[in-house]
């Protein structure tokens, strides 16, 4: 896209209003965290702060984008697939592994 001037360069038009209350990713951050706070609170799901837990998890979505759409980082691209799986893989098991016993 060619940009007619400094302004519109450092300008981002995006398809709804990020200031509105009700806004698609505002929605989506909204419904996330809900989920979250009922998981946690039926003990299905470790997390000490769902609102963190939320933008956390959008955050490594919008990684994936960023990573590869803005500042590619990776070349050839990481598919998506293997990248939700390994995402999803990460909060459903974690990333730690268990600590080993020291032999006696």
């Amino acid at each position: 896209m060619y940009a007619k001037n400094a302004r519109e360069r450092s300008t981002l038009h995006l398809p709804w209003n990020p200031r509105a209350e009700d806004n698609p990713p505002r929605r989506v951050f909204t419904l996330l965290e809900r989920y979250l706070r009922r998981a946690a609170k039926a003990g299905t799901l470790r997390v000490r702060d769902p609102q963190a837990a939320a933008m956390a998890f959008i955050g490594n979505l919008n990684a994936y984008v960023f990573f590869h759409r803005v500042v590619p980082l990776v070349d050839p691209p990481l598919p998506l697939d293997r990248y939700i799986d390994t995402l999803l893989d990460i909060w459903s098991r974690g990333a730690l592994a268990a600590p080993r016993k020291r032999a006696s």
